[in-house]
């Protein structure tokens, strides 16, 4: 797809040009690129002692669909197994904490297409940030960024959140950072 090294790793992670915005995916556009790029809803990479958690950010609309139903069911099981990996073990998680047995205790790194949620940009600085006409307006959510319920429950996914990368700016422990 694109142009690499051989002994570079590519991955790729899913969003909303690749399989549609929430209400125009469908199970057959994400059967497509799980079939060429080996990700559905969530996936732990795990590298030289770091953890990065890959999310298909698309599936975590919250409202209910058998596509949101499974994709937050996958992330509960990435959640499990790095809270068991990190000695978080949550009750009733003895089968999942043998799953962790080759994951690194370290605090995960997030990657998603769309941004945690934010109103909007008035907090963010660097050479990457909107412009000052720009940075007070607005993001929709679920479109821009994701639902202020969807960001928790991200958040929430890794309890032990280290760092977060969405597609454009985001939200980095209370502080603003621009990509």
């Amino acid at each position: 797809m694109f142009r690499h090294a051989q002994n570079t790793e590519l991955v790729a992670i899913a969003g909303n040009h690749d399989i549609g915005f929430h209400y125009d995916m469908n199970k057959y556009k994400l059967k497509r690129f799980e079939n060429v790029f080996n990700f559905k809803y969530g996936k732990l990479i795990s590298r030289e002692g770091i953890n990065f958690v890959l999310v298909n950010s698309v599936t975590l609309e919250g409202d209910g669909c058998s596509i949101c139903k499974s994709a937050e069911a996958a992330l509960h099981e990435l959640s499990l197994i790095l809270n068991c990996s990190r000695k978080h073990n949550p009750k009733g998680a003895t089968t999942e904490c043998k799953k962790a047995a080759n994951v690194p205790p370290s605090a995960p790194i997030f990657l998603q297409h769309y941004p945690l949620y934010r109103r909007s940009d008035s907090d963010c600085s660097g050479e990457d940030s909107a412009t000052p006409e720009e940075k007070n307006i607005p993001f929709k959510e679920k479109y821009d960024v994701l639902s202020q319920e969807a960001s928790q429950k991200f958040v929430n996914l890794g309890q032990i959140l280290n760092i977060g990368f969405g597609g454009s700016p985001a939200m980095l422990d209370g502080s603003m950072s621009c990509a």
